[in-house]
């Protein structure tokens, strides 16, 4: 895309210039008027299932007026950023069956640590010769329960400055009139997909000497998008209101449990489903195939495509003691050595690595590095020691990010170890 990122429903992104994303061009509609139709259709059905899963326990296609005892009589449920989450796995899919491309959706994390302990930094080990890519889209709909969000309420200048200075390039959505949303994520989000296959490419084929700026995306939409504006005369949508449960009596209140239907029948649910409840095809058919489903991906289902490691006998690294209190050894020097020809063993797949905040010479784990370097994709001098861009010693000074990377790393099918 050669144009400016949107921002604001197509007003010019951040003063900071923007690149050409892509050799390709790519339309500031890409969505034809049919697929457009199909996308919205998927993404209200998803949002009418939202709803049904906080609310109902009965008459789930509301063939019949809503009673109050067919509803919950307790409820419980986030729908406030539901309908962006539903927006981007819409989106994603689109891609996938347009590129082949190779997925997993990750959300979160919403009240989680990781926000804010080094999360951001792990684009700046991201080899692209060997390793996949990170997309982060930071969905903000300006409220949490019962308050603002920082960056909900942070200027576009003040979020680039801060992806910028991680090592990403932002690009922005905004809007609340699905028709231009859907047209203006469809575009920045095909944009940033072929910008990282770019990066991908040139740097498989004529390898890198700086770290690459990784695309990210800002998409901001209103809390509780297309769920009830106003409830007893207060504003809902797009506020703190909308975060968990926005119509809270329906069964005890009947003006609310006429809110509540009015809500659900607006997605017009009897276009989504047929009469026995199932999806209509002509939308299921936008979900990819097969493993190509995000919910389906390997890489989502680690222990499917786990390798078992080829380990050495840890006998082997026994030490012989004559008698006790008569030798002096380190057992994390053993331990290194033995973790030493793991990485020496496992190279087809390489799906072993070392996990730690800056320890690994103090732990006496340093023989790891006769086999393998510590990883840093940035640029490299002439007295860094064992670092490179291709090491598979992951170190970086969070015990947070450290874990959060292992975890990763464990559950999509590899090995890891993390040590203090």
């Amino acid at each position: 895309m050669n144009e400016p990122a949107k921002s604001r429903s197509g007003t010019a992104a951040p003063e900071a210039p923007q690149k050409a994303v892509s050799s390709q061009s790519v339309s500031p509609t890409p969505l034809s008027p049919e697929l457009l139709q199909k996308m919205d259709a998927w993404w209200r059905a998803a949002n009418y299932l939202n709803i049904g899963q906080i609310y109902l326990m009965a008459n789930p296609l509301l063939k019949e007026p809503l009673k109050a005892e067919q509803i919950k009589p307790r409820l419980l449920g986030h729908w406030g950023t539901s309908p962006g989450l539903n927006l981007i796995y819409v989106h994603l899919n689109r891609l996938i069956n347009k590129y082949d491309l190779d997925i997993v959706y990750m959300a979160g994390p919403g009240h989680g640590g990781p926000a804010i302990v080094g999360g951001w930094k792990g684009v700046k080990f991201i080899n692209p010769v060997r390793d996949g890519a990170v997309l982060p889209i930071l969905h903000l709909n300006g409220y949490k329960i019962s308050g603002p969000t920082i960056w909900g309420r942070e200027t576009d200048e003040h979020i680039h400055d801060f992806l910028a200075g991680h090592g990403y390039e932002a690009f922005f959505v905004e809007g609340s009139d699905p028709t231009k949303v859907h047209q203006d994520f469809a575009a920045t989000l095909e944009a940033v997909i072929l910008r990282i296959r770019e990066i991908q490419t040139d740097a498989r084929q004529h390898g890198f000497k700086e770290r690459p700026v990784w695309p990210a995306i800002v998409l901001r939409t209103p809390k509780g998008w297309t769920g009830p504006k106003v409830v007893d005369g207060v504003p809902v949508e797009g506020t703190f209101r909308a975060h968990q449960v926005p119509l809270a009596n329906v069964r005890d209140n009947p003006s609310h449990l006429k809110l509540l239907e009015e809500w659900m029948h607006s997605y017009k649910p009897e276009e989504l489903f047929d009469q026995n409840g199932r999806f209509r095809a002509e939308y299921a058919e936008l979900a990819p195939k097969g493993q190509r489903r995000m919910s389906d991906n390997p890489h989502a289902n680690g222990g499917r495509i786990e390798v078992p490691l080829d380990l050495p006998a840890f006998t082997d690294y026994s030490l012989e003691v004559q008698k006790p209190g008569t030798e002096r050894h380190e057992s994390t020097r053993q331990l290194g050595q033995f973790l030493r020809d793991i990485f020496k063993r496992n190279t087809k797949p390489a799906n072993f690595r070392l996990f730690c905040p800056d320890e690994t010479n103090s732990n006496r784990l340093g023989a790891v590095f006769e086999t393998t370097d510590r990883c840093f994709v940035s640029r490299l001098i002439e007295i860094d020691d064992h670092v490179s861009h291709d090491g598979r010693v992951m170190e970086v000074l969070s015990e947070h990010n450290c874990h959060g990377w292992l975890e990763g790393y464990v559950l999509t099918g590899r090995h890891g170890l993390r040590h203090l």
